[in-house]
């Protein structure tokens, strides 16, 4: 290992098979070379456990709203609202408030930051106005419930002006009350532009004051379209991913660093969001091994181009590790998966009616694979084909119609090659047999079957492709499967 690969204090972040060994740390530290207060070292657990990852795929469900909430109509209530604190109404006011705050998770468009300020200020118009003349635990309900929104009108800036007529209990209360400290948000994903409470978070990402925040994603199908939204009670760093995302992705895509590939954007909204240099080290049975966001491993890389902070942008040169490095055999990671697809087969059947029934056959195929607790998966396919052969002599019919429905349970050994995951394995069959005269038929027999597959679509499914051979009592075959996978 190089004496310096950076300017500056760095994260390494622990994966491999190995990574819970009590003596991880000092294994990483050992290869680096360096001091403990030079470099902060986290595992997986630990970086859940510092960084919330919300995914925002749709509109939340949980306001009530019905559908969403066109902004002219949301604003129209908020002046109604404004109106109720204007007539001394504060039940009216405060029960026309909770209603827009539900709603503004619904919203179809992004409200401005002033508007959201108002709604915060007449909440608290409202609270005040309740106060009076109420018994004790209502007046003090209601000093909560003024404080908290004053805090969240405080945290849209500091630059946005007060309205006039603004009771000056309520206006001291603005100067004066605490904010708790903000807090780095970062913002990655295909699904849009993130916004909170308005206003755009940048792909560098944000400092921002906990609390109930309005976040919205502005689709990339429309120039105002909200795709994606919820009210997210920001309480410690936090990464907002526009898109649907698996609850192991980050791990996963920490993990494929760890083995030598390119960081994804996930995982480098996870370094700007840690505010530090991120490095990953892999440990398993071959040792550590250390990379950079880039692909690069440090213990093969030039001192010259070590001797530059390693950062998103660093201009390191990739080694290209051999295919042995990249290949790996199980492991964690592995999710429920569901797939569907078409299926293609030479199959050889004898035929009590028609004699040797051969040829290509096609059809559906739908699949299923679950993790057991080893490096094995359960895997179950259902592969239904259907085909015709002609009759012999003396039946009324020209055609015999076939179905072959064959029902495959294994198991499967997987890993992944760069961003492909590779599974083999050898499978039970139970085929279900169409007959011309006779009663349909049960064929057992046994499938060897190897499958690759490569993530599409934003990681949430992959192609599939799968070569098999079947065999059994009277009968013999082989084909292909493609379709795609989701995990659930």
């Amino acid at each position: 290992m190089p004496d310096k690969a950076w300017a500056e204090s760095v994260v390494v972040v622990i994966t491999g098979p190995e990574a819970e060994e009590p003596d991880a740390a000092w294994r990483v530290l050992v290869e680096l070379e360096e001091e403990p207060e030079n470099v902060r070292i986290l595992d997986l657990q630990q970086i859940r456990e510092q960084v919330r990852v919300i995914s925002l795929a749709r509109r939340s469900d949980d306001a009530g709203c019905g559908g969403p909430v066109r902004l002219e109509d949301w604003l129209a209530g908020l002046v109604q609202a404004e109106a109720f604190v204007q007539l001394l109404d504060f039940n009216g006011a405060l029960d026309r408030v909770n209603e827009l705050e539900l709603e503004s998770a619904c919203l179809d468009q992004v409200p401005q930051r002033g508007d959201l300020q108002r709604l915060h200020l007449v909440a608290a118009s409202a609270a005040l106005l309740a106060s009076w003349d109420a018994s004790e635990a209502v007046r003090t309900s209601n000093d909560e419930r003024m404080v908290q929104a004053a805090r969240a009108a405080r945290s849209l800036g500091d630059d946005l002006l007060l309205p006039a007529g603004l009771d000056p209990q309520i206006e001291e209360l603005l100067e004066t009350v605490e904010l708790p400290k903000a807090v780095p948000v970062a913002a990655t994903g295909p699904g849009g532009r993130v916004y909170v409470d308005g206003v755009p978070l940048a792909r560098s990402g944000a400092r921002l004051v906990p609390g109930l925040r309005l976040v919205q994603v502005q689709g990339n199908g429309g120039p105002i379209e909200v795709t994606a939204a919820t009210l997210y009670p920001l309480a410690r760093s936090s990464l907002l991913y526009a898109g649907t995302l698996p609850e192991d992705r980050l791990a996963q895509d920490l993990a494929a660093v760890g083995q030598g590939l390119p960081a994804s954007e996930l995982v480098r909204a996870l370094e700007r969001l840690l505010g530090l240099p991120l490095l990953v080290a892999h440990l398993g049975p071959g040792g550590v091994t250390v990379w950079t966001p880039e692909g690069t491993r440090l213990g093969e890389t030039e001192p010259e181009a070590l001797a530059i902070e390693v950062s998103p942008t660093a201009a390191v040169r990739e080694v290209d590790p051999g295919w042995v490095d990249r290949f790996t055999v199980g492991g964690k990671g592995r999710t429920r998966v569901i797939g569907a697809g078409v299926s293609s087969a030479w199959t050889t059947l004898k035929d009590p009616v028609a004699g040797d029934l051969s040829g290509l056959v096609g059809g559906l195929a739908l699949w299923l694979r679950v993790p057991t607790s080893s490096w094995v998966t359960l895997a179950v396919t259902l592969n239904p084909v259907a085909s015709r052969a002609p009759l012999p002599d003396g039946y009324d019919a020209d055609w015999l119609y076939r179905a072959w429905i064959p029902l495959r349970v294994g198991l499967r050994v997987e890993g992944t090659l760069d961003d492909r995951r590779w599974e083999v394995g050898v499978d039970g069959l139970a085929a279900w047999l169409g007959s011309y005269e006779e009663a349909p038929r049960v064929l057992p027999g046994v499938a060897v079957a190897g499958s690759v597959t490569r993530p599409v679509i934003d990681q949430r499914f992959a192609l599939r492709l799968e070569l098999n051979g079947v065999a059994g009592i009277g009968f013999a075959g082989g084909g292909v499967v493609a379709g795609l996978d989701t995990t659930f």
